[in-house]
């Protein structure tokens, strides 16, 4: 288990690091309306310049590690206790993506409030700024709405594909493409509900407004981004975990 630990973060950090440029612009994307994500990623470099593709990183950074080291070992306790079947995978996946929402939500929204915020507050003003250290888990609920269906779709699909295809990395790699773009809508909404933490009531009524504002389609911004950016990311990261 500690091996299966020291893999975990090892390949989480290096995926994460890979991809985070495009992790800031899918945040952008279901913030603001752009026309598209290029639209996004000109302005970005016009108004804030390069360095603004890592805002945020460092805190993503401490964290990725031990989300991803968590999500993996419990998918691989639970699959290696369970029979092998479809349906025993898919649960072992769901546990494993529940269990990431404890590492991820706190570092989600610290994470988002950077990559929104033009300005350069501290780490201490942008927890006052959200309201203290009790919404830290803010979008929780979203969080595992997105982050279990997310994992029972992807590590079956990965084991299938990985034993069906000779190469990890794109075994990976397809595997999140169903996984990212299916799971875009409670992406949307945690996205919201991270960024503007008083601006909503409930769940229901960031629901409400992203309809009244966007329509149907506005429950999809940014799923290509987070396509581009989940399908390099676990490519990567596997393929590590896999090979160390």
């Amino acid at each position: 288990m500690d091996y299966s630990l020291y893999k975990g973060l090892i390949s989480g950090y290096i995926g994460a690091i890979c991809v985070y440029p495009i992790d800031v612009i899918k945040t952008r994307m279901q913030n603001i309306n752009y026309k598209n994500g290029f639209y996004c990623l000109s302005d970005i470099i016009k108004k804030e310049g390069f360095k603004s593709f890592y805002k945020g990183s460092i805190t993503q950074l401490i964290g990725i590690g031990p989300e991803k080291a968590i999500k993996f070992v419990v998918n691989d306790i639970i699959t290696s206790s369970l029979y092998d079947s479809q349906v025993n995978k898919i649960i072992a996946g769901a546990c494993a993506g529940a269990s990431q929402v404890i590492v991820t939500n706190p570092i989600e929204i610290i994470k988002i409030q950077y990559q929104m915020n033009s300005g350069n507050k501290s780490f201490l003003q942008t927890i006052k700024y959200i309201g203290g250290f009790k919404n830290l888990y803010k979008g929780a609920s979203v969080c595992l709405l997105r982050d279990v269906p997310f994992s029972a779709i992807y590590f079956p699909t990965y084991n299938y594909l990985k034993k069906n295809i000779d190469n990890y990395f794109i075994a990976a790699s397809l595997a999140a493409v169903p996984a990212a773009y299916l799971v875009t809508p409670a992406d949307v909404v945690k996205t919201k509900l991270q960024t503007k933490t008083n601006n909503y009531l409930s769940i229901l009524d960031c629901i409400n407004k992203i309809y009244i504002n966007d329509g149907f389609k506005g429950f999809w911004r940014g799923g290509l981004w987070r396509v581009l950016k989940s399908t390099p990311q676990f490519g990567i990261t596997l393929y590590i975990y896999e090979k160390i």
